[in-house]
């Protein structure tokens, strides 16, 4: 299988998986749906993209009308067990079987949740993912990892399952909040700073929140640069560890902010954003990254995304949570460090004074950013 010369369906491979870019994509989606309807199709979503995004999926696929739909809550608070056990109870009450089909349309939440419920009930069954976020689009949906949260750790237990095949539609960006949609940019500076394309990361610095033309070159870029990694790489050992590039220190600070009970919690992009500006100022102290690559990342981060006060006390605990990560080994903290070029350095120990330096460092950022502002 190889790249689509239709600019309105763009198909890229991903792993065992298809990965289907534009509005011209449902032919591909209707395709792999025949052989299932009389087995059973099933749509998730939460209450958002049941209502902005189901009925634009059935005008492109009529016969989804007749699918049994699945509602969960919003909100990374429901990517937990308690609510794959009503997936569960919704797919046995319906008559599903391991040869039925479960359509993941949302984020991130519904398609790592709906991924792995769809992929542990009796033993498995198939599911596609429809990204309806930009996180989703350019990261979660795609490459074959599924999971929830567990007591408020982000992504402790999960499966690497391929979809059959996953649905990219620019158009679904447009339900979006603009803090949802600039939650997902963050997935998309990530992949810039990660890659060796030097016009990744010139495009990623100079695009606007209403360049959808700039945005798309982006989207289709991170797909190929992640889908080429899950083939590499498909159970996360080696150069696909690269895209945890700002998730150590951000996946702490999510759990962290779900925990605090003053204020909206972080956005899983907010975090990443958080964490890149962490982890670049450790590549800084190593030595891999220039002061003035660290002044591009942290001025580019802060242009886009609010600043998220930290006290002085919140630093032991952010920390603590930091240890729990699934990245880690043998005790140690890990991180992956970038030197500015599309060079990344994996599984780098790092030690409780280097991490608190950088949430120091952090919080000087919110200072003077918020002064800015």
């Amino acid at each position: 299988m190889g790249n689509s010369s239709r600019r309105d369906c763009v198909l890229i491979e991903s792993g065992s998986s298809p990965v289907y870019i534009g509005s011209g994509s449902y032919p591909g989606l209707e395709f792999i749906l025949e052989s299932f309807w009389d087995n059973g199709v099933y749509v998730l979503v939460d209450e958002h993209t049941e209502q902005d995004c189901l009925p634009y999926l059935y005008s492109r696929i009529a016969r989804l009308e007749e699918s049994a739909v699945i509602r969960i809550p919003s909100g990374e608070e429901h990517k937990d067990l308690r609510t794959c056990e009503y997936i569960w109870q919704e797919l046995l009450r319906c008559g599903a079987s391991r040869n039925s089909i479960l359509i993941n349309l949302g984020g991130g939440v519904i398609t790592d949740m709906g991924g792995f419920a769809a992929s542990s009930f009796k033993r498995g069954m198939d599911f596609v993912n429809i990204p309806t976020t930009l996180m989703g689009q350019v990261d979660a949906a795609i490459g074959g990892k599924t999971g929830i949260d567990f007591r408020n750790i982000k992504n402790q237990i999960g499966l690497f399952v391929d979809p059959r095949a996953v649905i990219v539609d620019p158009a679904f960006l447009r339900t979006l909040s603009k803090r949802e949609f600039i939650s997902g940019f963050a997935e998309l500076v990530k992949y810039a700073l990660i890659s060796e394309d030097e016009g990744f990361r010139l495009t990623v610095g100079r695009v606007e929140a209403g360049d959808m033309e700039g945005i798309a070159e982006l989207i289709e870029k991170a797909v190929r640069m992640k889908s080429e990694l899950a083939k590499l790489d498909k159970y996360d050992h080696g150069p696909r560890k690269m895209l945890n590039f700002g998730h150590t220190f951000g996946h702490a600070l999510e759990s962290f902010s779900m925990e605090r009970p003053e204020g909206p919690a972080l956005l899983h992009g907010e975090a990443v954003a958080v964490g890149m500006i962490c982890e670049a100022f450790v590549s800084y102290k190593k030595k891999y990254l220039e002061n003035e690559q660290l002044d591009w990342i942290t001025e580019l981060l802060g242009r886009w995304f609010s600043p998220f006060a930290i006290n002085e006390e919140d630093l032991m605990p952010i920390v603590e949570l930091m240890r729990y990560d699934k990245k880690n080994s043998r005790g140690k903290i890990l991180a992956v460090l970038i030197d500015g070029q599309g060079k990344c350095f994996l599984d780098e120990e790092i030690h409780e004074e280097e991490i608190l330096e950088a949430l120091r460092f952090y919080r000087q950022f919110v200072q003077i950013n918020s002064y800015s502002r």
